[in-house]
């Protein structure tokens, strides 16, 4: 049988052209995308009072987006394989616009639930074919900072998000922030599918079998199954060490955001309004995105190995400032750690995960990489407040109820520092060798 697809040069002839509108497009959609993720944190509180919800359901629902995105991470990365990174990205945008539409009309709590599952689900899908599109149009040398601008957008969305959604929703009404969010994720489909190029692709062996439709489901299950195992066995200490630092980085913080914003507006703590909590979430976004940038550019010139190490660190001391810190000014040099350690590893670990990924697999190798931060994101608010929560009740003590969640927080950022370690040893052998000229550089890092 012909292959779908024939074989066709690598990406070498794209290297020369300009990529940099696409990598700003691509940031700004995914901008677009966790705008609408972080509007519905301010608001979703007075939005269930019109369905007699509470506290509890607050969670799930914020949960319930972040699960579905570590769900779909994984098979939308290796659509994206199949068919295209720009159809995996139009679907996407197209997806999660359609559900913050449908958001914004829900008159039933169900609706509310099946809606943010299916926005989780369409914006995870962004994720994996995005960077797996920078992979593939980005000189190697240059990845760092072109992941450092996806990143930056990334992150800037979601964390300014709550801000926007709650200006809009004083002003206009708490339905619509999703509105406009819809209209900007259109607007992004739109220009998507007139600006994005994809170069010349070939497919995977274990690809061309699944596209086999007489194949029963179980066979075609088996074949994915087992094209994620030869990834990570292909991907090696690389590719694992990218996906454990995503996770526990993610982790690390998200364990503690959500906690920070019920343990700093108490009187008995800071007693910060919601305008001093607002400059507390501006300060990690400016930080974060900022960072982001900064530690892409210089990843590729010293390798992703130190920014990896370093960054547990940083996250950690951010973490120990938030157990001592007695005035509003040094909680807001908490939120200025934690945002400039999550943003030392993350250009990094796409990077590092791209290089352990042959070309045609780089869409299923974003989509594991995307799956153990969405793993992160979702398991970090539920630990941090069951933990905050539980102990509150006992002890009516904030100080010693946040103290759990911020040490688990603490520890996991060190740890994955700690994972990072063979990676940046590997890095220092290469230079060595360089310098000595004994044997032949180990191509940890291309950049």
């Amino acid at each position: 049988m012909k292959p779908i697809l024939k074989p066709t040069p690598t990406n070498e002839s794209f290297e020369s052209r300009p990529y940099l509108g696409q990598i700003l497009l691509l940031a700004a959609a995914q901008a677009i995308l966790m705008l609408g993720y972080g509007a519905v944190l301010p608001i979703l509180p007075y939005y269930l009072i019109e369905f007699g919800a509470g506290a509890f359901e607050y969670g799930l629902l914020v949960a319930t987006f972040s699960i579905f995105a570590f769900i779909a991470a994984g098979p939308l990365g290796t659509l994206s394989d199949r068919i295209g990174r720009k159809p995996v990205i139009m679907i996407s945008l197209a997806g999660a616009g359609l559900s913050l539409v449908v958001f914004s009309l829900s008159n039933s709590l169900i609706l509310l639930f099946i809606t943010r599952a299916a926005e989780g689900f369409f914006t995870a899908g962004l994720w994996p074919s995005g960077d797996a599109l920078v992979s593939d149009i980005v000189p190697p040398k240059k990845r760092g900072s072109a992941w450092g601008n996806l990143l930056a957008g990334r992150t800037t969305g979601m964390i300014f998000g709550p801000t926007i959604g709650g200006i809009l929703a004083f002003y206009l009404g708490v339905r619509i922030p999703f509105m406009i969010c819809a209209a900007l994720a259109f607007v992004a489909l739109l220009l998507s599918g007139l600006f994005i190029r994809e170069p010349p692709r070939t497919r995977s062996k274990e690809d061309l079998l699944h596209d086999q439709i007489s194949q029963p489901w179980w066979d075609r299950f088996y074949l994915a199954l087992k094209a994620y195992w030869n990834v990570l066995l292909t991907g090696g200490l690389l590719l694992v060490v990218a996906m454990i630092v995503r996770f526990t980085r993610i982790l690390s913080i998200a364990t503690v955001e959500p906690m920070f914003a019920i343990y700093t507006t108490d009187p008995r703590t800071f007693g910060l309004t919601p305008l001093e909590l607002g400059l507390f979430f501006f300060c990690f976004a400016i930080t974060n995105a900022i960072s982001q940038l900064v530690f892409g550019r210089l990843a590729d010139r010293i390798g992703h190995g130190s920014p990896m190490v370093l960054s547990g660190f940083v996250t950690a001391f951010g973490l120990f400032l938030a157990i001592i810190a007695t005035s509003t000014l040094q909680f807001y040099l908490v939120a200025v750690f934690l945002g400039l350690g999550g943003a030392m590893a993350l250009p990094s670990t796409v990077a590092v995960a791209a290089e352990a990924a042959p070309p045609t697999e780089r869409g299923r190798v974003m989509g594991l990489l995307s799956m153990s931060g969405s793993l992160g994101r979702a398991t970090g608010p539920i630990v941090g407040g069951f933990l905050y929560a539980s102990i509150l009740a006992l002890t009516d003590n904030p100080y010693l109820a946040a103290l759990p969640p911020v040490t688990i927080a603490l520890i996991v950022g060190i740890l994955g520092s700690f994972a990072a370690i063979p990676l940046f040893l590997r890095v220092r052998r290469t230079a060595m060798n360089k310098n000595t000229g004994e044997e032949k550089p180990l191509k940890t890092d291309e950049g």
